[in-house]
């Protein structure tokens, strides 16, 4: 069974036309009021050591002068065009070195999954954002690495000041939305074999 995802086809209409989703206030009403109705799915912890909750941004910004990666484009100029916070982990991480990542990490004791995304984000590319700029949540993602993960989805402004923490984080990237929309973008889906990492 499909479920309702938290993005409006309106606001994907202009993708189809070949524009781009602008930064602006009607998509953050969009997305909040998308996310406000959609029930996210919650996984189930295992009461062992070795699952352990984190938390994910999804941090909504502008564009800027793109992703600064090969193949994706480059803006001579600031583009307002919205786009998604990416970046590729320290390759000196005793865990997932040099992955690609979404700011985030492990939730600490009495911390909310909003809380820990927002933390995370002010310590890996010194992004700093109150609460109010949380829009909502999507599904949990059990890992076979022993993580679920929360995605916490954020409105970031500009965010034209990020600095990268180098002990965490080696790069950071903006990836506009229509990189995440083309037909030919993956796809995560359950799997037979189990979760996947």
């Amino acid at each position: 069974m499909k479920r309702a995802i938290p993005l409006d086809s309106r606001m994907l209409e202009p993708m189809r036309r070949g524009q781009s989703v602008k930064f602006a206030p009607d998509l953050r009403i969009s997305l909040r009021a998308r996310l406000e109705a959609f029930v996210p799915l919650l996984a189930p912890l295992a009461d062992t050591p070795e699952q352990r909750r984190a938390a994910v941004a999804l941090a909504v910004t502008e564009a800027g002068f793109g992703a600064g990666l090969p193949g994706l484009p480059t803006q001579a100029a600031w583009s307002d065009d919205a786009a998604l916070v990416l970046t590729r982990r320290a390759a000196s991480l005793r865990k997932h070195g040099g992955q690609w990542a979404l700011p985030g990490g492990r939730i600490d004791p009495g911390e909310s999954a909003e809380q820990t995304a927002l933390r995370e984000l002010a310590e890996e590319v010194d992004l700093h954002l109150g609460i109010e700029s949380v829009l909502g949540r999507l599904d949990d993602y059990a890992t076979r690495s022993g993580f679920v993960i929360t995605p916490v989805v954020v409105w970031a402004g500009r965010a034209d000041q990020m600095r990268i923490n180098e002990a965490e984080v080696a790069s950071i990237h903006r990836i506009g939305l229509d990189e995440f929309l083309r037909s030919d973008a993956p796809i995560l889906e359950p799997s037979r074999h189990g979760p996947q990492s």
